[in-house]
């Protein structure tokens, strides 16, 4: 989820290891390394290749949301000042009396 009023979070995950029957460690390439990641789906892809160019993928997919409260409606004789109330987690909303009530 994203971070407490923010639209993202840095996203951790566990990099993938490779192995050939060479011994050798094959060389990994990532579109996108740990980091801090948007409201979304993110497709990760990481690319092993050993020293005789073969190549093997591992694909996922990491999805930040953002938390909701309800939504809420203004008081009885009051109103949000701002015109409406963020309901992302995190957020504030300030609220008026109409005029003539406090």
């Amino acid at each position: 989820y994203a971070d407490r009023g923010s639209f993202g979070t840095v996203a951790n995950w566990t990099t993938p290891v490779a192995t050939d029957n060479s011994g050798e460690t094959p060389a990994l390439t990532s579109n996108i390394s740990p980091s801090f990641l948007s409201v979304g789906e993110h497709d990760i892809v990481y690319v092993a290749t050993d020293a005789e160019g073969n190549q093997q993928r591992c694909q996922f997919t990491v999805e930040i949301r953002v938390r909701r409260c309800q939504h809420l409606q203004p008081p009885v004789y009051g109103y949000f000042p701002d015109g409406s109330c963020d309901n992302s987690y995190g957020s504030t909303c300030r609220v008026a009396c109409s005029t003539g009530y406090r």
